[in-house]
């Protein structure tokens, strides 16, 4: 359906109450154009982050985190590189996210 995302959020912003909407465009797959056609500010670019490639299936960092790790029993003084390492699995890295704000004007 093409013109769709336009569409809804023309409809969002004239039927809801907002300050600000923010959104975030993934490097890796999405150039975030879509969002400037919609009248979106590009803010900036976060650097990469990583995931945990689990049992062949791509996991959220927050998942696996140390502390996360460590109240399941793991050893304490390794780091959750050392503990996801010795459980066989592997961290990829993405390319980071674009952050995109929509002012609302009429405030």
């Amino acid at each position: 359906m093409i013109g769709s995302a336009t569409k809804l959020f023309k409809y969002f912003i004239s039927n809801y109450d907002y300050d600000t909407i923010i959104s975030y465009s993934d490097e890796s797959s999405f150039t975030g154009g879509i969002y400037e056609k919609m009248g979106f500010l590009y803010e900036h670019t976060s650097p990469p982050n990583y995931f945990w490639v689990v049992d062949g299936i791509r996991k959220h960092r927050f998942n696996y985190n140390k502390k996360k790790l460590v109240k399941i029993g793991h050893d304490p003084n390794k780091s959750e590189v050392e503990i996801m390492h010795e459980l066989g699995y592997y961290r990829i890295w993405g390319c980071g996210q674009k952050r995109w704000i929509y002012e609302n004007k009429k405030v």
